[in-house]
């Protein structure tokens, strides 16, 4: 049934709305204090911690990796859980190993499992060693072109696991484990 334009007016606003709310929230907890994080409502909390993780970066985020491996382990934790899901979500294991998110996919094995996680702790470790056999094969699309990235999609590498990877994906429950992990997020 087609929509009538008031009502993609009405669901446009919404979006842009919601849209200015994440940022808002974003910006609000870059300099999270370690004292907030029982006042931050559940909604906003995996938000929160991620906002006070990016903040930590430089203006190019070339030293994530180097950021986030310094800070305690569950942030290690949620940082590559969620950075991998991302990516994946975004456009499957192939687009994680291709970006340099891919570098928390070995990280994001431990997370899953300490998220309580199993399944993608599994996929993952699979993930992780069908990349490194297939390394070879993969670097040669790797020349800093989209058409190259495209084409890296023909290998069909990752199709079987990225499938059971979104399937996995709703398990995991940030809040619970941020909220059980308290003292490590904020500064």
């Amino acid at each position: 049934m087609p929509h009538s334009a008031d009502d993609l007016t009405e669901n446009f606003k919404q979006f842009e709305n919601d849209i200015d709310a994440y940022f808002e929230a974003l910006e609000k907890y870059k300099y999270l204090r370690a004292n907030q994080i029982l006042e931050v409502h559940d909604y906003e909390l995996e938000n929160a911690v991620m906002s006070w993780m990016w903040n930590k970066f430089n203006e190019d985020w070339s030293n994530q990796y180097e950021v986030i491996n310094a800070l305690p382990k569950p942030c290690q934790n949620v940082f590559s859980c969620r950075t991998v899901i991302d990516e994946v979500n975004n456009g499957g294991l192939n687009q994680l190993f291709f970006n340099s998110s891919g570098q928390f996919a070995v990280m994001s094995i431990e997370g899953f499992s300490a998220l309580g996680s199993l399944e993608l702790s599994r996929i993952m470790e699979e993930a992780v060693t069908l990349y490194m056999q297939n390394k070879e094969i993969l670097g040669g699309f790797y020349n800093g072109t989209i058409e190259s990235f495209f084409a890296s999609y023909e290998e069909e590498i990752f199709d079987k696991l990225d499938e059971s990877f979104y399937l996995a994906c709703d398990s995991i429950d940030y809040v619970k484990y941020i909220r059980l992990n308290a003292a490590c997020f904020g500064d």
